[in-house]
């Protein structure tokens, strides 16, 4: 996740970098139209952007929403290193169980809440979208 973007139109400076360290600005993507089930953002804060006026927050969660994408998975803030891949975890093992991504992320929040993680590691993960 990178905010490399200067030239943007839409949905604000975020980008994702590519493998290639190229990077591939949340407008662009957007125009890509990648109409995916599911997105997952496993990046910190990952639901950030650009915050506009009746607009409400813009980024690459949004701009994959606007592309087709029925669901995206993101952060609303920064986690610990730790608890990331607990939370990865828990939420593709009830993806595999068949959980659809709304209940996944309930599920995995609850997972986490009840090993103990504090508010502000569980309640960071959210879905956003349509199952």
């Amino acid at each position: 996740l990178d905010s490399a973007c200067e030239d943007w139109r839409a949905f604000g400076p975020s980008a994702l970098r590519t493998s290639d360290a190229l990077a591939l600005c949340s407008d662009e993507l957007a125009s890509a139209r990648p109409r995916l089930p599911l997105v997952v953002l496993s990046t910190c804060w990952s639901s950030s952007g650009a915050r506009v006026d009746a607009e409400g927050q813009l980024g690459l969660a949004r701009a994959f929403l606007a592309g087709g994408t029925r669901n995206v998975v993101v952060t609303l803030w920064p986690v610990e290193d730790e608890l990331a891949p607990r939370a990865a975890a828990s939420l593709h093992a009830e993806l595999s169980g068949g959980a659809s991504p709304a209940r996944a992320a309930a599920r995995a929040r609850a997972r986490l809440r009840s090993a103990g993680a504090r508010v502000a590691e569980w309640a960071a993960l959210r879905r956003v979208g349509r199952d």
